[in-house]
């Protein structure tokens, strides 16, 4: 139970109760760290996704037909124990041609645990090169709509996120706050108990301050499930 003066994630004092939503029930409050009103959502016990039926048809719609890849290597930088490589390959849809960028070690060989980065910082950690979505590390939440986009909305996709997940956030993610965005997230995810684990930092949405830390929770994930490299 919310109630007035109650601190929540250490930064929002509740002040009332705005009204309730589709979704959850909104709160008035202040944020204490930047002296500012703000407003925050709880989501609703119980909120369920599509069925499974329907669900095939939402994934349908990210399909796309598999085609050569038609690569062209471009440019590369050396470094002491890395190449970056630029490789541009064919997307799935239209005429666009999609940059990647290889960091391939030197001093190795092949196959490679491989780390595969997508925008916005979300990333998935493969065995190999020939394997994908063994893992997949999240730094972000729930993002709340009243009217999300018909599939697209997290609440069908998170409890089908079946893979391990090591999801870091700050404690005062003002984009993602702890209580609101981050713990339904987290509880959403379809991984299993043992299989997805939640790091949080006392720092703002941006955790790098605390690069050290987020190192190592990366590389303990990446021995945990990749197996323990030299």
């Amino acid at each position: 139970m919310i109630s007035p003066g109650q601190l929540i994630a250490s930064t929002y004092r509740v002040t009332g109760r705005i009204g309730q939503g589709g979704m959850g029930d909104l709160f008035r409050a202040v944020d204490e760290q930047l002296h500012r009103a703000a407003a925050i959502k709880f989501l609703s016990a119980g909120l369920d996704g599509v069925g499974d039926d329907v669900f095939k048809v939402y994934r349908a719609m990210y399909a796309y037909d598999k085609k050569p890849l038609e690569p062209e290597v471009g440019a590369s930088a050396d470094q002491p124990n890395w190449t970056m490589q630029k490789v541009t390959i064919d997307a799935a849809y239209g005429r666009e041609r999609l940059p990647v960028f290889l960091f391939l070690p030197k001093n190795t060989k092949p196959p490679f645990q491989t780390v595969v980065f997508f925008p916005s910082a979300r990333v998935n950690f493969l065995k190999d090169s020939s394997q994908l979505g063994d893992m997949a590390f999240l730094d972000g939440g729930f993002f709340q709509q009243e009217h999300p986009v018909t599939g697209m909305d997290q609440v069908d996709f998170a409890p089908r996120m079946t893979k391990p997940v090591l999801m870091v956030n700050g404690r005062f993610d003002a984009t993602f706050p702890y209580d609101s965005s981050q713990l339904p997230m987290f509880r959403m995810l379809g991984a299993p108990a043992a299989d997805k684990r939640h790091v949080v930092f006392d720092t703002p949405h941006d955790v790098t301050p605390r690069r050290e830390d987020l190192i190592r929770e990366a590389l303990a994930w990446f021995d945990k499930y990749l197996g323990r490299v030299n």
